[in-house]
């Protein structure tokens, strides 16, 4: 018998809206499927895809969600300038065969403009380092993925090493605040060079990239330096 290619291929499924998104994964959770979760701001790269390939193996359904959040910028500039990609991103999550993406609007997410959504007071880790040079960003970052996680209540969430102040400080909330999802973190994808991947990459010139290389040369040797 004589089967269509069309049988086999794993359509992506987008919602734009809460709430059916809401009642899809309702239904994912009366059929006790498992829901891993793989939140990004878009311009997807190959350490996003990493994330999603590890939700695919580990959970029975993969949501991605893109939205670019405006609560984490603090330059304005920054948030305009942010890469979007949005046609690319769908068929790169097509590709992955990751089963559901989430793409919603600034009225959804945040459809009164007072709305403050959380405050939470952390550790000295919410001021220091990044969080001293970009003053709120780390609240909007909680905002969203609190939001998103009660959205989406998903079993296990993903999270990229590279950026490890954000990942420890949402591992911290999600234990003070005691919400019951896992939290995995996955190993940084490079470049050739060394780089870190990461949707910025692509506004560096050949010089900033170049410079922005020397940061992952000193950590190597500082960690060379120890070992030995």
């Amino acid at each position: 018998m004589h089967f269509s290619k069309k049988l086999y291929i794993i359509k992506l499924k987008i919602f734009k809206n809460i709430e059916p998104l809401q009642k899809y994964v309702a239904d994912l959770k009366k059929q006790q499927k498992s829901i891993g979760f793989v939140p990004t701001m878009g311009s997807l790269h190959d350490g996003h895809i990493s994330l999603l390939k590890e939700s695919i193996i580990h959970n029975q359904v993969t949501i991605c969600s893109i939205y670019v959040n405006p609560k984490q910028f603090n330059d304005h500039q920054d948030f305009i300038c942010y890469p979007r990609q949005e046609k690319k991103d769908i068929i790169l999550l097509n590709n992955v065969r990751c089963d559901v993406l989430f793409m919603p609007s600034d009225n959804q997410i945040y459809p009164r403009l007072e709305e403050s959504s959380i405050t939470y007071e952390s550790t000295l880790v919410m001021s220091i380092l990044e969080g001293e040079k970009r003053p709120g960003h780390f609240l909007g970052v909680l905002k969203i993925v609190y939001k998103l996680f009660y959205i989406i209540n998903p079993d296990i969430a993903y999270f990229g090493e590279k950026d490890y102040q954000q990942l420890y400080i949402i591992r911290e909330f999600v234990e003070n605040q005691n919400i019951n999802i896992q939290i995995q973190s996955c190993a940084t994808i490079r470049e050739t060079s060394g780089l870190a991947l990461s949707s910025r990459n692509k506004n560096l010139t050949i010089e900033e990239k170049a410079l922005a290389l020397n940061i992952f040369k000193a950590l190597s040797l500082f960690k060379e330096h120890i070992m030995h």
